[in-house]
């Protein structure tokens, strides 16, 4: 796409559009406090309760579109304007997490103060699909005309692994776009990297004994111990990524013993390890397991018996800066907001993971600080709101861009 000057295809359009979206602030708003009253909170999810909002503003548009679900009231909706190709999806998530404790306001109605809107779900997710929505709205109202698709889908169970929601509509083959645009927080930047996950067990094996003669048996505790108590030591063999980084190793939970009197005959601790491009489990796998003959030699300990068991592994995944969908969503925010996003990438794991290892190109972007997500008094600013569907009310006007 060097070279390309990717405007907006009418001035007028342009204009119009952003107008129109300042205009229906109010509306905005409005969808947003009706999508957070709508209480979603997963487990269980109950997501058709947003999905009923969403399905009423696309009739209202006459804007066709389809309904999923894997079991009763877990529902992904998903709705078209336009027709051939590109074809651009935008998903926001319907469920939330629990509202826990600390809030200052009602965690499931929107309280306006100071320019910032307090709501369960105000940046995480259904902001965002409020956005969407208005942005949606502009495109129909105005009658704007452009080349290629634009979905907006509300996806279920993003909160808890997504078997409800994406992993069920990419196994199915019940989506497949050309590309994607992940509306989650970012912070106004673009996400396009991802570190992977390798499930990790550290198995101790021991003697179980009497705990009054522990010379009769050997402690699992104590063998693992000395291997997790020389951690800070471990190093993966690995190639640091520009985006990613290295990679990470976090002893979770440990458990292990029968009884206070009774010496331990087995004791395990689980390990979350993110991983870089290059690593798989193989690797790490083998990496910890070099490492922990190194410490039984060292420590001249032959009664250390650990194993490493993988219990699950997901790759880590990356796009280049220069991914046309990337390009065109740094020019319409350049566009919209004034600045240029920066590109990165994250140690945790979006939906964006399931499109990239689909071989559908998928960023990361919303408005919003992604430190507010989970938290108590989760807010989003009027600005940034407002901001993020101007951005996706331009964004398809641009979409023939990405055809040449």
């Amino acid at each position: 796409m060097r070279g390309l000057v990717m405007g907006c295809s009418s001035t007028t359009n342009k204009e119009e559009l952003l107008s129109y979206v300042e205009e229906h602030q109010k509306d905005l708003i409005d969808l947003l406090d009706r999508l957070i009253r709508a209480k979603t909170v997963n487990p269980p999810g109950n997501e058709i309760e947003a999905a009923k909002i969403v399905e009423e503003e696309f009739n209202k548009l006459d804007i066709p579109y389809e309904i999923y679900e894997k079991a009763e009231g877990r529902t992904n909706i998903i709705g078209k304007i336009g027709s051939g190709s590109p074809h651009l999806m935008i998903i926001a998530h319907l469920d939330v997490v629990p509202e826990g404790e600390g809030w200052s306001y009602p965690p499931f109605k929107t309280t306006i103060k100071d320019n910032k809107i307090y709501g369960r779900g105000t940046v995480d997710d259904k902001g965002p699909l409020a956005a969407a929505l208005i942005a949606a709205r502009a495109i129909k109202e105005l009658d704007v005309k452009f080349d290629g698709t634009i979905s907006i889908a509300g996806v279920a169970d993003e909160e808890r692994g997504s078997m409800y929601g994406v992993r069920y509509l990419l196994e199915e083959k019940l989506i497949n776009p050309d590309y994607v645009l992940v509306a989650e927080a970012t912070n106004g930047n673009i996400e396009i990297a991802e570190k992977g996950a390798v499930g990790t067990k550290l198995i101790s094996r021991g003697k179980q004994a009497h705990g009054s003669m522990p010379e009769q048996g050997i402690n699992a505790i104590v063998k693992l111990a000395k291997i997790l108590a020389r951690l800070d030591e471990f190093e993966f063999t690995y190639k640091p990524d520009p985006l990613l980084g290295k990679p990470t190793l976090n002893v979770g939970t440990i458990k292990g013993g029968v009884a206070v009197n009774v010496v331990p005959p087995s004791c395990e601790a689980q390990l979350d390890i993110r991983i870089v491009p290059g690593q798989n489990q193989e690797t790490v796998k083998r990496d910890l397991e070099n490492f922990i003959e190194k410490v039984r030699t060292e420590e001249n300990d032959p009664e250390i018996n650990v194993v490493v068991e993988v219990s699950r592994s997901i790759p880590a995944t990356s796009m280049s800066e220069n991914e046309p969908i990337v390009k065109l969503l740094s020019d319409t925010i350049n566009d919209v907001a004034g600045y240029k996003p920066r590109c990165f990438g994250i140690g945790g794991i979006t939906v964006a993971k399931l499109f990239l290892l689909s071989g559908i190109p998928a960023p990361v972007f919303s408005m919003g600080d992604e430190k507010r997500c989970h938290m108590a008094d989760e807010y989003i600013t009027v600005e940034e709101l407002t901001t993020l569907a101007k951005v996706f009310a331009i964004l398809p006007t641009k979409l023939g861009y990405l055809n040449k």
